[in-house]
């Protein structure tokens, strides 16, 4: 709808060009920031670093809401956005940016999957990671079974319990 507010979700990463470019490009009414959390007790410094390489653009925000979500468990992304969509998307465009983990990634992909209004943008880059600078190597893969995975969140209402048993990762 013309005139409507543009709602940003974003993921910031380890590269502040990437949420500094969405802010100017699509110039939201208000920005959802959902920071990454490791499940790793050894990579906790992540999130602050991250939220240190954005702090000029993160500053700058008007309308803006911070939250967090686990690196790992997509449902966590998937319930925020939810509740975003939820309680905001009658009254703006929203628009996400999955800039965060692979995991979060799934959660967008999800998503968007089952809601159609919702608008998908990516940054792109002006120059790519040349091949040395590369992350080397696999520490552990995890697989994740869907659609009943999903669709078992989505059913859920992706409101788990603390005891509920969680979509196991092998």
């Amino acid at each position: 709808m013309l005139g409507e507010a543009i709602r940003l979700v974003a993921f910031p990463s380890f590269d502040p060009a990437q949420l500094n470019n969405l802010v100017q490009e699509l110039q939201p009414t208000y920005t959802e920031v959902i920071h990454g959390t490791p499940p790793d007790p050894d990579n906790s410094w992540r999130t602050e670093a991250i939220r240190l390489l954005n702090e000029r653009t993160l500053n700058e925000l008007h309308g803006k809401s911070d939250q967090t979500a686990s690196t790992l468990d997509f449902r966590q992304a998937l319930s925020i956005m939810l509740e975003i969509y939820g309680r905001r998307s009658m009254f703006d465009r929203l628009v996400v940016a999955p800039t965060g983990s692979k995991m979060q990634t799934v959660a967008v992909g999800i998503f968007r999957a089952v809601l159609h209004d919702v608008q998908i943008v990516y940054p792109t880059p002006h120059v790519f990671t040349q091949p040395e600078r590369y992350t080397l190597g696999v520490r552990r893969l995890y697989q994740l079974d869907l659609p009943t995975d999903a669709i078992w969140s989505a059913i859920k209402g992706v409101e788990a319990n603390d005891d509920e048993t969680v979509p196991e990762f092998r």
